[in-house]
């Protein structure tokens, strides 16, 4: 599935701005590890959008597991 131009696992679970706030995805819980530009993150990912669909920032618990580069 793609989101704001990402490719997300299937199962991943996406969270919506209000309409009022313009109805985009805010947040998707990423299902799977992906690797996303020079990031390679874990299950427990999270990938934060701004109303406009940006992505702002990206979140993780796993700290241990999240790669950068090869």
């Amino acid at each position: 599935m793609r989101v704001h131009g990402i490719d997300v696992s299937a199962g991943s679970t996406l969270t919506w701005y209000a309409p009022d706030e313009g109805g985009q995805v805010a947040t998707v819980g990423i299902a799977g590890p992906m690797k996303l530009r020079d990031l390679f993150l874990p299950t427990k990912g999270y990938l934060d959008f701004s109303p406009s669909g940006d992505l702002v920032q990206i979140r993780s618990y796993e700290y241990d597991s999240v790669g950068v580069g090869g």
